[in-house]
């Protein structure tokens, strides 16, 4: 929800300089007073201010998708390296649990710039703490 709050003040921004200089536009005869003197001033510095808030707004979403997607990886990451422990626990194949979780966080894997060799380590610290918390008397 915040995103579009943030996209609408800027869609605001870009309405109030659009009508600063269509209204300077229309202008055909020079203010003389003080403040039609640095009217084409003012103008430029508010485009100016504006553009560099605009600019500041787009970095802002941008780092708050990215990290969005981060995290939706971690967690897709997170659920399929439980998935392959309990894999590794039930049948005592680390290659099938490797390639469980390589299939199954394909994106995270690929995201994380985790290798191959990376993923039995992963699997193992999980299947560690599975093995730990199912020992436990309920």
């Amino acid at each position: 929800m915040k995103l579009f709050a943030y996209l609408g003040a800027l869609a605001f921004a870009c309405v109030v300089v659009m009508l600063a200089v269509s209204a300077e536009a229309q202008t055909a005869v020079p203010d003389q007073t003080l403040f039609g003197l640095f009217r084409p001033l003012l103008t430029e510095l508010a485009i100016v201010v504006v553009l560099g808030l605009a600019g500041w707004l787009w970095r802002f979403i941008v780092a708050k998708l990215k990290l969005a997607i981060e995290a939706r990886h971690r967690d897709a990451f997170q659920a399929a390296a439980t998935n392959a422990a309990g894999i590794l626990l039930a049948t005592g194949d680390m290659c099938r649990a490797v390639s469980y979780l390589a299939g199954a966080a394909a994106d995270a894997v690929k995201a994380f710039r985790l290798s191959e060799a990376a993923l039995p380590e992963k699997i193992g610290a999980k299947a560690g703490v599975l093995a730990t918390s199912t020992d436990k008397p309920l």
